[in-house]
């Protein structure tokens, strides 16, 4: 049986997996059903007295009234239009921050397929992680080395595929979202060790150059 998200996470973080617990986050805050249901409630209700003011204008207006009852249908009219735009700009909102499921997956393997590059080219894992910290990539350590990088991003995806195919197994991932993280392991790897930590996306430079291009942080 195939595990819903919730359980995903829970056993990820368990395992120490490294970006997950953001991703977490991002989901927990996830409106729950209560709550979608109360705001479907209030939008109906919302609903309703613009239909009654339409109504009562054209009724206005029929009898006389024109000058009342077209300012009714005209304070209507301006709340359609503002709630047809809100309502869209929320469901752009709630697109841009909801959770990737194939992202959420090989952020989880980070941690580990880190070390799986660092024992690759002959590192020592927490020796990569301090110089990481200081703002060396993976690939400008393997070329200190005299490692060839594609040895790195080749034993970054075979180790990555077989953790994904063991999550499968396990029933930790749907197999749709399996076979989409296993499609973006080469340039998923070739980033990893390429990346900086400049490069993260909680990083300020990453939320300086973000916030440079008009573009908001994901979770």
């Amino acid at each position: 049986m195939v595990m819903s998200s919730d359980l995903i996470v829970q056993k990820l973080v368990a395992q120490g997996y490294a970006g997950v617990p953001a991703a977490a986050r991002a989901h927990r805050c996830r409106p729950g059903p209560a709550m979608n249901e109360r705001g479907g409630s209030l939008r109906t209700l919302r609903w309703l007295i613009i239909v009654v003011i339409l109504v009562l204008g054209a009724v206005l207006i029929t009898r006389g009234h024109f000058l009342v009852g077209a300012l009714l249908c005209g304070l209507a009219a301006l709340r359609i239009v503002y709630m047809l735009l809100f309502a869209r700009r929320r469901r752009a909102h709630v697109s841009q921050w909801s959770p990737n499921p194939v992202r959420l997956l090989l952020r989880g393997l980070a941690h580990h397929e880190f070390a799986v590059a660092a024992n690759t080219i002959g590192v020592d894992p927490a020796e990569l992680r301090r110089d990481f910290a200081e703002g060396r990539s993976i690939a400008e350590v393997a070329a200190a080395t005299g490692v060839a990088l594609d040895s790195a991003v080749s034993a970054v995806v075979a180790d990555a595929t077989t953790m994904l195919d063991q999550a499968l197994a396990d029933g930790m991932a749907p197999p749709d979202t399996v076979v989409q993280a296993k499609a973006r392991l080469p340039h998923w790897a070739a980033r990893l060790v390429h990346a900086t930590k400049d490069d993260l996306p909680g990083s300020m430079a990453m939320r300086r150059r973000r916030a440079g291009l008009g573009l908001r942080e994901r979770p």
